[in-house]
């Protein structure tokens, strides 16, 4: 999904109205996407009790520090 790649926390109501969908397609594509291993609950939040996911893999990546080989750096500097 390409929301996913833009924001890796996920809640029904942001897939809903990214997806256009209703709220039990939504509801439906999550618990999918987590029982692929694609999502993993942060449990309920805030007033109500929300329920929040995010793509773990995703999130990972993107708080990744950059990695470069310093030796390959130095070679193509000469």
């Amino acid at each position: 999904m390409e929301m996913i790649m833009r924001n890796p926390f996920v809640t029904v109501r942001s897939v809903q109205r990214q997806l256009e969908l209703t709220h039990q397609g939504a509801r439906n594509i999550i618990k999918m996407a987590e029982s692929r291993g694609w999502l993993t609950s942060t449990g309920t939040h805030g007033r109500g009790g929300r329920e929040h996911w995010y793509a773990p893999r995703v999130f990972g990546v993107m708080e990744a520090p950059m990695a470069y080989d310093a030796g390959s750096i130095a070679t193509e500097s000469k």
